[in-house]
């Protein structure tokens, strides 16, 4: 129970730094751009590839792959436990990749459909930019839950981190150097996003391939495994979708209000959210591994 406490303190930690570097993030931002309709945008683009996320990388997807990661690896070793990774891995590229890509086609063609205010075509342009962040970061998702497996908490822990890093690097560095206009600032905070996305996915897959000798490889294969995780997913992707969609919907109304009310909304649910990071989600991380395991050995006392 100890190490389970150990690991439970690493993520809480983990997470605490990264909702201050979070917390940086957004001032800095707030003190950049304000309350306006750049800003609006951009948190409102960056709303949509978090969705995603939510609804392909985290939640539904962990909660199926990792009892399943969990018992191929205890009944059939660690070989069979990487091929089943690097199926549901190639599956979620296709997948996601795919998706971005219509989404980045149908924003592209925003301009088709004149009338709107000036905002709603700035909103279509920036999620253009941003899309390709829902790539990487479902990646990242299944990369960390497959080191949760392996008890290897620190890694995924930090993800958060890299991204709040490529951010306040790319706007206060990069960004307020060498952009001559607000439009260019907010090119550079996504050029912060999409590169804190490569390092949310690269940092997992480095320490998969170094601590625990995956060979990643691209492979197709439906086999019954990845069928049923497809199936496991589907009741909690339903229940995810709702919560995240509404979310969603809540923004782009705030949106439509005034230039401001989408970025003040936006500051308002990352405070309710720092509780349930720190405490909820670092239980949840450590815990429900364990109990995969347990289920798995048919350990119901454990």
């Amino acid at each position: 129970m100890s190490k389970q406490l150990k690991n439970i303190g690493i993520i809480a930690t983990a997470t605490v730094v990264s909702r201050f570097l979070g917390l940086a993030r957004d001032l800095l931002g707030a003190a950049v751009f304000g309350a306006s309709a750049l800003n609006t945008a951009f948190l409102s683009a960056f709303r949509l590839p978090n969705l995603f996320r939510r609804l392909l990388g985290e939640g539904a997807l962990t909660a199926a792959f990792q009892p399943m990661l969990q018992r191929e690896l205890h009944t059939h070793g660690r070989e069979r436990a990487f091929v089943l990774l690097n199926r549901i891995l190639s599956w979620l590229l296709v997948v996601t990749g795919g998706l971005a890509g219509l989404l980045m086609l149908a924003f592209s063609q925003s301009r088709l459909l004149p009338g709107h205010d000036d905002r709603w075509y700035l909103l279509a342009d920036l999620s253009v930019i941003l899309m390709p962040y829902l790539v990487f970061v479902c990646l990242a998702a299944a990369l960390g839950a497959t080191l949760n497996v392996f008890n290897r908490f620190l890694e995924p822990a930090l993800s958060p981190i890299w991204l709040n890093l490529a951010m306040i690097a790319s706007l206060g560095g990069a960004g307020l150097h060498w952009a001559s206009t607000p439009l260019e600032e907010i090119h550079w905070l996504c050029a912060g996003v999409l590169f804190g996305g490569f390092l949310q996915m690269l940092v997992p897959a480095v320490a998969l391939i170094r601590f625990e000798s995956w060979r990643p490889r691209f492979d197709l294969g439906l086999s019954p495994e990845v069928r049923e995780i497809a199936r496991l997913m589907t009741p909690g992707l339903w229940g995810t979708a709702i919560y995240q969609i509404n979310t969603y919907v809540s923004s782009m109304l705030a949106y439509s209000i005034d230039d401001s009310a989408g970025t003040l909304m936006f500051y308002a649910n990352r405070l309710m959210e720092l509780p349930i990071g720190v405490f909820a989600i670092a239980v949840s991380t450590v815990i429900y591994p364990l109990l995969a395991k347990h289920a798995i050995e048919k350990n119901f006392a454990g």
